[in-house]
This record gives C-alpha cells, sequence and structure tokens, in this order.
C-alpha cells in the first residue's frame, strides 16, 4: 500500500487524519486517495443536529449506525461523539465500510483515537456487500444508514431497503446535480426515471425527484416512506426518510405522494399533481399556455414539521462544537423550520419580476405582504431570493404589482 502524508483535522468534536492533499500537489478534494471535503462540514453540521433532534423528539430506539462509503469515518465519528447521548452508547454499534485499505487503515486510526473502538466496525469491502453482510451474516437489522457517496446514491437504494429494519432511518447524499436540476436530463432520466426541468427554481425539484426515486424504490420491496428532513445547497441534495413495512402504506403513498409538476414560464403558475400518467397537454389556468412538467417525483410534505421545528434548537446545543459554518448552518435551519408547513413550489423574486416586467422585490417583503393578505408564505432555504406560498399566481401578482 501506497504510504501518504497525513495531517490532523478538527472538525465538530472530533479529531481526525486526513490525507495532505497539499503534499501530493492536489488542491481538490475529490483528487485525494481517502475522500474527505472540509467544505461538507456544513452538512455534517445540520446532521448531527436533525439526528439529535430524532433522538429527542421521534421516540427512536437507535442501536446501531452504518456509515457507508465512510472515507475517513468523519460522519459516523461525529454523530457518535455530538447527536448520540453518552447512556445510548453501552448499546451502540458502529459500522464503518469502505472497499478503499487506505481509507480503512485511515478509519482504524481515527476510531481509535476518538475513543471509538470498542463499539466500532471497520468493513473493508464493496459498500453493497458490505449491507448484505451485517443483514444476513451478522444477522442485525440496521436502525440507521447513511449514504454518502461521489455522486448518485442509485446502487445502494436496493441493497440498502433490503437491510434496513422496519421503522429505521436513511440519510442519503446526493453529488450529481446536474442531471436532477435538468442540465444533463437524459442522465436524471436514465438513473432516476423522471423527467427535469431546467428552470429558477430546479434546486427544490431535484429534492422532489430524488424523493420520489427513493419512494418508489423502497415500493418495490412493499416499503413506505416518510420524508424526515431535507435540504439542498451547492452542490449537493441530503434527504433524511424513515421506512415503514407495508403495501397498504405503500399504495396510498403512491396515490398521494408521486405525481408530477407543472410550470407555466408565461405567468409563473406552478402547482403539484398526484398521478400515474403526467397531462402533457395540460394548458395553464391562468393564461392559457402550456405547461412544461417535470416528474414523476414527490409532491407531499419535504419535512415532518415537528421535527423540522425542533432541529434549529439542538442546533443551538450542539453549536459550540462546531467550527466552520456555523451561523451559515444555523440560518438554514431556522428558515427550514419556517417553510416546512408550505407544499407549494417556491417562486424567486427575479423570475417574477422578469415574466411580469416590474422591478425586483425583496422576498422578505413579498412574504410580509402574503402574510398581511392572509396567506402561508416564507422564505425558502434554496434560494436567498426565494419564497414559498400558498398563494396563487394572480394573487402573488396583484401583491408583486403594489410593491
Amino acid at each position: 500500500m501506497n504510504t501518504y502524508s497525513l495531517k490532523s483535522v478538527r472538525e465538530g468534536r472530533a479529531s481526525i487524519f486526513v490525507v495532505d492533499i497539499k503534499s501530493l500537489g492536489l488542491h481538490h478534494p475529490c483528487r485525494s486517495p481517502v475522500f474527505y471535503n472540509p467544505n461538507m462540514e456544513l452538512s455534517r453540521n445540520i446532521d448531527v443536529a436533525v439526528l439529535r433532534a430524532i433522538l429527542d423528539n421521534l421516540n427512536f430506539n437507535l442501536r446501531n449506525l452504518v456509515d457507508l462509503t465512510a472515507g475517513t469515518g468523519i460522519r459516523g465519528i461525529r454523530y457518535a461523539l455530538e447527536s448520540i447521548p453518552h447512556e445510548l452508547k453501552d448499546y451502540l454499534k458502529l459500522f464503518f465500510v469502505d472497499k478503499n485499505k487506505l481509507a480503512c487503515s485511515i478509519l482504524r486510526r481515527n476510531i481509535e483515537r476518538n475513543g471509538l473502538s470498542k463499539i466500532s466496525m471497520v468493513l473493508n469491502e464493496d459498500s453493497r456487500l458490505a449491507i448484505l453482510k451485517i443483514r444476513y451474516e451478522l444477522n442485525i437489522h440496521p436502525c440507521i444508514i447513511d449514504i454518502d457517496p461521489f455522486g448518485t446514491p442509485v446502487p445502494f437504494m436496493d441493497c440498502a431497503f433490503l437491510a434496513l429494519r422496519n421503522e429505521g432511518i436513511l440519510m442519503i447524499t446526493a453529488t450529481d446535480m446536474a442531471p436532477l436540476q435538468g442540465i444533463h436530463p437524459k442522465a436524471c432520466i436514465r438513473k432516476y426515471f423522471s423527467k427535469p426541468l431546467k428552470v429558477r427554481f430546479s434546486r427544490e425539484i431535484a429534492v422532489r425527484i430524488l424523493l420520489g426515486y427513493i419512494a418508489r424504490e423502497g415500493a418495490k420491496y412493499g416499503i413506505s416512506i416518510e420524508p424526515l428532513y431535507a435540504y439542498s445547497q451547492k452542490h449537493f441534495i441530503r434527504i433524511i426518510v424513515r421506512v415503514k413495512h407495508g403495501i397498504k402504506l405503500c399504495n396510498n403513498l403512491l396515490d398521494k405522494s408521486i405525481g408530477y409538476l407543472y410550470y407555466c414560464s408565461k405567468c409563473g403558475n406552478k402547482f403539484m399533481d398526484n398521478a400515474l400518467y403526467p397531462n402533457v397537454e395540460r394548458i395553464c389556468n391562468v393564461c392559457g399556455s402550456k405547461l412544461k412538467v417535470a416528474g414523476p417525483l414527490w409532491t407531499d410534505l419535504l419535512w415532518n414539521v415537528q421535527l423540522a421545528k425542533n432541529v434549529p434548537k439542538s442546533y443551538r446545543e450542539l453549536k459550540h462544537f462546531f467550527t466552520k459554518f456555523v451561523k451559515e448552518g444555523e440560518n438554514i435551519v431556522a428558515t427550514i423550520a419556517d417553510e416546512a408547513l408550505i407544499n407549494s413550489p417556491f417562486h424567486a423574486t427575479d423570475e417574477l419580476a422578469s415574466i411580469h416586467k416590474v422591478r425586483e422585490f425583496s422576498p422578505k417583503k413579498a412574504v410580509e405582504m402574503l402574510r398581511d393578505s392572509g396567506f402561508q408564505a416564507s422564505l425558502t432555504h434554496f434560494s436567498p431570493k426565494g419564497f414559498r406560498t400558498n398563494a396563487g399566481i394572480n394573487n402573488i401578482i396583484r401583491i408583486i404589482r403594489s410593491l
């Protein structure tokens, strides 16, 4: 095995070794022989708080956690040190999986360095084989499986659903934003069997496409999903779902939570509709133009509302451990707590200003005016220029023209 220069990194309560990419003449973490992305500390801060909120508020019985494609092990280590109460650690088992031998060597050092050796197991093999080994050879039903690959999570979903216990939790990352946001639509159709749209609110469409895909994959095995938390920033999507076994639950989910999103680029009208097939000839009921369509995708709420409201509290309790992106993460979880109850695709101020030939306006002012008019409204974490409301486009247009 090649030897590489390592350096020590502090993140949250964890202290880990990572490959010093500068010693190799590299500048981007994706080139590292063992992947560690310091910019994803934002996501890890949020996830640490979300898991703490799940354990505090959802009566979740945590016995084990699987960190797939673990790399340095930073996610699993931080969950153990920051999210999980001390009294649970006597019963906890952590599994760290990576097929990279060098990664597993560094993983073992990091686990020992953070005092987790007694409760941890490292599996140096393909992640899909490892999940099935944990389930069928070790006879352990994983409670939580964290899937954080480079690119798409698609290759791991079947094995994850086969292994995860009833009422278990999947924590999933996708970084293939170009397909999901409609830049490479054929790649999205190929991977997720869903048509994306390259529009101003494509980040939310991407999240709904990924959730819809996860829901359909689970349904093949008689497993339904409940989204607990979702967010998207920069180059990634992060989704956390709870699974529930049962054919009736799956049938109900497919009837009520899977469908299509329609968008009118002429007036800004957008809405979702639950259906097995899209109406490709559908006409906008506001201006009469032909609608663009995306899907199939998730049409229901993106968040467990009660959990979303509790995450900011967990974040505040833990943020003294965080070393970077502290305020950014705090703003994201606070905004999600506000927008979680509104299940309408967000609007962007520059999008509406361009369509309706008005001066671009403040999203905060739009939210204020919509609330004063009796509508639900909030900002959205998906875009600094975005706002979410249950008002129809005619009422939105009336209000923005008065700003």
